[in-house]
């Protein structure tokens, strides 16, 4: 315990603990309760014959799902089209003309409700500053990768993950519909965006050791006038 306590208080954890396929990070204090709330909640769910069960089942409804496609996406798709035509015609996205963020940040807005995190995460929490009132958090996201790292280190690990994500992402642009140069093309697009995204991202270990910093709207306005809150 004296050379290193956290090996000795959680080495035996680390050797006999086997993080899921499916996870990016399994915690004893917290990962193992919320599994087992989530197999009592099911057994709840399944057997609701309100609201929520009506959701649960038509979530895992796989011949529905399947049989609709991507129908249901249809209504957002025509407006990522208008989008895409625009950045095609400007070059970008991030301008004041009404083919930039006029165009852009209404859409963002709507993904934002529907919780789709675009290029940043919110939620209402207790201000840790002062319990006594609510503030609303704005937190870096819109990136996939777990690690922001992994999108611009050339280690063999990151190349990896990368091309993996990128693979999805083409598979996911045919399940829209799109062909295989579209699909190919945009792509190509997410991870270059998502790229320049990662690299002004805050490490894991800065996120650590900083806290929260409190902004009134006003300050937030001038730090970044584009959010409008």
């Amino acid at each position: 315990p004296c050379t290193d306590f956290y090996e000795f208080s959680c080495g035996t954890f680390q050797l006999i603990t086997q993080v899921e396929p499916d996870q990016n990070e399994w915690a004893r204090a917290w990962s193992g309760v919320s599994a087992r709330n989530n197999e009592l909640l099911r057994e709840v769910i399944e057997t609701d014959r309100g609201i929520a069960g009506e959701f649960w089942r038509s979530c895992n409804n796989m011949s529905r799902i399947n049989e609709l496609g991507s129908a249901p996406l249809k209504p957002y798709l025509e407006k990522l089209k208008g989008l895409k035509a625009c950045a095609m015609y400007s070059n970008t996205v991030i301008d004041k003309s009404p083919c930039g963020l006029k165009t852009l940040w209404p859409l963002v807005a709507e993904w934002q409700r529907i919780d789709v995190k675009v290029f940043f995460d919110w939620s209402v929490e207790v201000d840790p500053h002062e319990p006594t009132r609510y503030a609303l958090n704005l937190m870096q996201d819109g990136i996939t990768l777990p690690d922001p790292v992994w999108y611009y280190s050339e280690s063999p690990d990151a190349k990896s993950k990368l091309k993996g994500l990128r693979d999805v992402i083409v598979k996911v642009f045919k399940l829209t519909g799109e062909d295989s140069r579209d699909a190919e093309y945009d792509a190509d697009s997410v991870i270059r965006l998502e790229t320049s995204m990662a690299k002004l991202f805050k490490d894991a270990a800065h996120e650590r050791t900083h806290q929260q910093t409190s902004f009134s709207l006003s300050s937030i306005d001038a730090l970044a006038p584009n959010l409008d809150l």
